[in-house]
């Protein structure tokens, strides 16, 4: 888990003529819109099958791995430009739950 980080309002114009078109408006600090924040679970369960014993044994081992198991929309990016009809709205998310198999032979 984490808290959102912060973004910029801008403007998404160049009205100073400096060429970074980058502004933002009158009074408006840096950072001061967040982001929602992000919140995953990844949960592994695993199993050992042994053949043989001492010296020589070997073992088989079986895993699934589950990430972001409650399957939550963990947005990436903001529009933070005022002009634009995104403004405020994500426009990226992370994976969404994803399984994972997997066997490892141990010789």
């Amino acid at each position: 888990m984490s808290s959102g980080a912060p973004y910029t309002e801008m403007l998404g114009g160049d009205p100073y003529n400096n060429g970074r078109g980058r502004a933002r408006p009158p009074g408006i600090e840096r950072n001061t819109l967040e982001r929602d924040g992000f919140a995953s679970l990844d949960v592994r369960a695993s199993r050992e099958v042994k053949f043989g014993a001492g010296k020589d044994a070997r073992a088989l081992t079986f895993g699934l791995d589950a990430f972001n198991l409650l399957n939550r929309i963990n947005y990436g990016s903001y529009i933070g430009t005022l002009g634009s009809p995104l403004f405020g709205r994500p426009v990226s998310a992370g994976s969404p739950r994803q399984l994972q198999l997997s066997a490892r032979f141990k010789f």
